[in-house]
């Protein structure tokens, strides 16, 4: 096949009525977060809104590193884009397998780093980012430090 089919078939034009879908990828994010490196994060957000459709509502995030600099994603987008991440879904699979699917509406837990089988601490790229700092603190995570509501929204399963 052709490489360039898979392009211009991802840069047709969508069926009137449906929305234009557009690929967009961001090379070197993840590893830039997973290291902590916030320059490198920058440029490589900025890279990827140059290469976003202007007409852009909505934005899925396709990687669990993402939702870490997704305030800096929503900066470089047209305002009320909205971002859509896997967070959630990844959470409840996680509780699923673990077989603790009965809901808890406790405020207090605790924080185990396992890595490789094995206790750990928490990747010092990891503190780089708010949420990484609350967790390393093992303190709650507060509200203001997350998404809002707004300008997030998780991943819902499909409908059947």
């Amino acid at each position: 096949m052709d490489p360039t089919a898979a392009l211009k078939s991802q840069r047709a034009p969508a069926p009137r009525g449906l929305p234009l879908v557009a690929r967009v990828a961001c090379p070197g994010l993840a590893e830039a977060i997973d290291h902590g490196d916030m320059t490198a994060a920058t440029e490589a957000i900025a890279n990827e809104a140059e290469r976003t459709p202007q007409n852009c509502d909505s934005v899925v995030l396709g990687c669990t590193h993402y939702p870490l600099v997704a305030p800096e994603i929503l900066q470089t987008l047209p305002t009320g884009t909205t971002l859509y991440d896997s967070a959630e879904a990844v959470a409840r699979q996680t509780l699923r397998r673990l077989d603790r699917t009965t809901e808890s509406h406790s405020t207090t837990g605790s924080i185990d780093v396992v890595l490789s089988a094995r206790r750990g601490n928490l990747p010092t790229g990891a503190h780089a980012h708010p949420v990484g700092r609350a967790l390393a603190a093992a303190g709650r995570v507060p509200r203001e430090i997350l998404i809002s509501a707004a300008t997030r929204s998780p991943m819902a399963a499909p409908a059947i």
